[in-house]
C-alpha cells in the first residue's frame, strides 16, 4: 500500500521563497550586466545578449520558484505504520524509502528562520547506514510524527 499522507501546501509556499532567494544572485548579474550596457558608449553584445539574460532569470525564476515546488509537494507521499516509515519522492524518477523501525537509532528536527517564521519543521531519521530528510512539516504534524515514531521505537525495543 502506497503512502497517503501529503506535505502542508504551506511548504510549497516555504520553497517557493528559499527558490527565489537562490535565483536572486542570477537576477543580480542580469541587472549588473544591464546596467553597464545601458551606460556603455559602444554596445558590448549583441542586443540578443539582454533578452537572452533577461530571459534566464524568468525561466529560472518560473520553473524553480513556480513549477518545482509544486511538483515537489504533489508527489512527495509519507506514513509510518508499527514497523516501518514508507516515504515516496521524486519528480520524475520515483523513489521510494522504507525504513525499519528498529533500525532507526536518532530522529532529530531542525527549524531555520524562514521555517520557524512559517510554523513548519523539518525532520532528519538516522540510522547506522544513512540519514534521511523528510521534507518540512507543519510544526504541530512534526512533533506529532516525531512522538508516534518515538513510541513504535520504544514498543520495538521491549
Amino acid at each position: 500500500m502506497e503512502p497517503q499522507k501529503k506535505i502542508s501546501s504551506k511548504v510549497v509556499k516555504a520553497w517557493r521563497i528559499r527558490a527565489a532567494l537562490m535565483c536572486l544572485p542570477i537576477a543580480a548579474v542580469t541587472c549588473v550586466y544591464l546596467i553597464i550596457e545601458f551606460f556603455a558608449a559602444d554596445r558590448i553584445f549583441p542586443a540578443w545578449v539582454s533578452g537572452m539574460a533577461i530571459g534566464l532569470s524568468v525561466v529560472c525564476l518560473l520553473i524553480f520558484a513556480g513549477l518545482v515546488p509544486w511538483l515537489k509537494q504533489r508527489f512527495w507521499r509519507y506514513d509510518y505504520s508499527e514497523d516501518e516509515i514508507d516515504v515516496i519522492s521524486g519528480i520524475w524518477v520515483k523513489k521510494r524509502l522504507t525504513i525499519p523501525v528498529i533500525r532507526i537509532q536518532n530522529i532529530e528536527t531542525s527549524v531555520g528562520p524562514l521555517t520557524k517564521r512559517m510554523g513548519l519543521m523539518s525532520l532528519t531519521i538516522t540510522t547506522a547506514a544513512k540519514s534521511h530528510q523528510l521534507p518540512e512539516m507543519e510544526k504541530d504534524e512534526a512533533v506529532e510524527f516525531k512522538k508516534q515514531v518515538q513510541a513504535l521505537i520504544q514498543a520495538a525495543i521491549h
